[in-house]
């Protein structure tokens, strides 16, 4: 239980979460997918295949399986303008920085 309600708190703490609501404030339900794709390709060049693995031992499994899931995603298109998800992704890489 205690685990549970330490895991609940964590979830409500918004401040340094990465993916959030906000990452898709203009971004129209076909695009979702797009976004999510991109999305995943950032954490794998930006964080995961830079100085971080050799850091942690289980970073090369998680790329390798985010990969696969970018491989999966490959079909995600997006539709209209691009604006508005270059800036979300813009500012979601501002904040990996920051953290």
């Amino acid at each position: 239980f205690l685990f549970s309600s330490q895991a609940s708190a964590s979830d409500k703490d918004t401040d340094n979460r990465l993916i959030g609501q906000q990452l898709f404030v203009n971004i129209r339900e076909n695009n979702r997918c797009y976004l999510m794709k991109r999305v995943v390709e950032l954490v794998v060049k930006d964080v995961l295949l830079t100085e971080v693995k050799n850091q942690y031992p289980f970073v090369e499994e998680v790329a390798q399986f985010l990969a696969s899931l970018t491989s999966e995603l490959s079909s995600c298109q997006f539709s209209g303008k691009r604006e508005h998800i270059e800036k979300n992704l813009e500012q979601m890489k501002n904040k990996m920085e920051q953290v």
